[in-house]
């Protein structure tokens, strides 16, 4: 027997046919028959030992220990968050996404200059009033808006020009 605890997702109520009615409760996405007795609604937090008989799980010794609290935005840490409900909207899921896509971007830019400097690749400033802090900075933000724009252009038309592929010095656009 293993302890489970947590909220209670789903209850079904199963007529058998002997027309005895069984009840499972659904928590951590998984199904634990209860048997003849509804131990839990929708929403509880439960405390229990799960059973594996079969292809199935039971709950034994169920503690109903009464609605899972809901966090108010009145909470500190929905307060801190700047939380009005519970639910964003499509415009701030977007903006989200595009947080966590920009910082997964300086995260590799990150690490390419890093290789590049381990290995002695960066080139020296040219400007004397520069150190190679602010070279693997210019570097990183460089490298980061080149994969910014591949993640938030992904999936457009490509615009057919020509374009000049040969080499070019990258202490160029760095000035």
């Amino acid at each position: 027997m293993s302890k489970v605890s947590g909220v209670v997702q789903e209850v079904k109520e199963i007529t058998t046919k002997t027309n005895k009615v069984m009840y499972q409760m659904k928590v951590g996405g998984t199904f634990y028959g209860t048997m003849l007795k509804k131990e839990a609604n929708q929403g509880d937090l439960v405390e229990f030992d799960a059973e594996q008989n079969g292809n199935f799980w039971n709950a034994k010794n169920v503690v109903n220990k009464g609605k899972a609290p809901i966090f108010e935005a009145s909470s500190p840490a929905r307060k801190a968050s700047g939380a009005q409900n519970d639910t964003m909207s499509k415009e701030d899921w977007e903006k989200k996404d595009l947080r966590i896509a920009r910082q997964g971007c300086r995260n590799s830019a990150n690490s390419i200059v890093v290789a590049l400097l381990e290995h002695g690749l960066l080139p020296e400033p040219k400007a004397k009033n520069k150190n190679i802090v602010d070279v693997a900075l210019e570097y990183s933000d460089l490298i980061t808006n080149r994969f910014y724009d591949d993640v938030v252009n992904l999936g457009a038309k490509p615009k057919i020009e020509a374009k000049d592929t040969s080499p070019k010095d990258p202490d160029d656009e760095l000035e």
